[in-house]
């Protein structure tokens, strides 16, 4: 009785095999094609209606490990010691050319949208926060064009 039972576990093994022939391919590093400092200029949206265009913008990309960045921008819109635009991530790239990520915390998202073309990268970044009765209120928003610096 009990070669029967190796036997049958033997011929069960032996139809469904061990494991499988798929393998799984490695992702792909794409964080070095975004790493960098940029400069340039953007437009920005507050919460409380101002607004303006050609502000002074920073984006700095490092490379948190071989597959993720971490991105800061900063778009500076006064003179003031808070007036300025910023929002910051840990991203892993899909794309050595667009990015489209977007972030939950709590009751806040931050949404990036960039693209990149060589040196130069454009596009926006929206910050959010949830509200009661479950509406999404922008509270800021940057448009940018930097270059690698």
């Amino acid at each position: 009785m009990k070669k029967c039972k190796w036997l049958v576990f033997l011929a069960v093994v032996a139809l469904v095999g061990c494991g499988s022939d798929d393998s799984v391919s490695p992702t792909p590093d794409l964080a070095d094609a975004w790493v960098g400092d940029y400069a340039g200029v953007g437009a920005y949206s507050l919460s409380n209606g101002q607004s303006g265009v050609d502000s002074p913008t920073t984006l700095l990309i490092e490379a948190a490990t071989t597959k993720q960045i971490m991105i800061a921008a900063n778009l500076v819109y006064g003179t003031g010691r808070n007036d300025e635009a910023s929002a910051w991530a840990m991203v892993t790239p899909a794309s050595e050319d667009e990015l489209e990520v977007q972030f939950r915390q709590g009751t806040s998202r931050i949404v990036f949208l960039l693209s990149r073309e060589g040196d130069q990268i454009r596009g926006s970044i929206v910050t959010s926060t949830l509200r009661i009765g479950g509406n999404w209120t922008q509270d800021q928003s940057m448009t940018i064009d930097v270059a690698r610096q």
